[in-house]
């Protein structure tokens, strides 16, 4: 049985059109601040989009150069080209890519990159400022961390500077991951002892590199080295 509706509520305006009524009396009340604040909210929109385009146009050129400069540099692999034009062409795209897309992690990477072309041209003082910008500007965790660390050590061990050489080396010890490399590793470590003099820290890190070392040539020349020092 359909209730009827009483006098009070036949006469009470429908609550559904009332609250639309105060919408809209908001709304005109109040449209230039909504205008403004629509206008806001679309505008922060377009700036993060922007960024993030911009973002990634930005990394994306930084990749094609980097790219351009890597396979610049692989054409020297296996062959005695120091000084070659294709070297100087790498540095010179890797120089153009840090300067203009210094932000970019290609930038970084290059760093590391510039220090191995520099290092193989001789250049070494070069090869060490770039090597450091490297560790510098990278994660701990970066792969690349401890073969910079290599790097360094090995220029300064061709400069003569075996106390920055042996620094270096433990350095690369810190972040190195698997048992060759870090027997490599210990070796360096025991060759910038002896060539200090230190004989007691040179025998220990040969025979640690002898420990964790599973290629034969690098067994007998750890042999060899820890009988000379006995």
């Amino acid at each position: 049985m359909v209730k009827k509706s009483d006098k009070k509520e036949l006469l009470e305006p429908d609550k559904l059109q009332t609250i639309s009524q105060g919408v809209v009396e908001f709304i005109l009340m109040h449209k230039r601040q909504l205008f403004i604040a629509a206008g806001t909210a679309a505008g922060v929109f377009l700036l993060v989009a922007g960024v993030v385009l911009y973002s990634l146009y930005y990394e994306n050129q930084a990749e094609k150069m980097y790219t351009e400069a890597i396979m610049t540099q692989s054409k020297t692999a296996g062959k005695d080209a120091t000084g070659s034009d294709f070297k100087k062409d790498a540095v010179k795209t890797y120089d153009t890519l840090i300067k203009e897309y210094s932000r970019s992690d290609a930038a970084a990477r290059a760093y590391f990159n510039l220090g191995n072309a520099y290092y193989e041209m001789n250049e070494t003082d070069k090869a060490i400022d770039a090597y450091k910008m490297f560790t510098e500007n990278s994660s701990k965790d970066n792969v690349l961390i401890s073969l910079a660390y290599y790097g360094l050590g090995y220029c300064y061990e061709r400069k003569g500077e075996f106390s920055n050489a042996l620094e270096s080396f433990k350095n690369a010890d810190t972040a190195i991951e698997g048992e060759q490399f870090k027997a490599v590793n210990a070796a360096n470590i025991a060759r910038m002892h002896e060539r200090m003099n230190n004989k007691k820290e040179a025998l220990e890190y040969y025979r640690q590199a002898l420990k964790l070392n599973n290629d034969p040539l690098m067994n007998l020349i750890m042999k060899r080295r820890i009988a000379a020092l006995s």
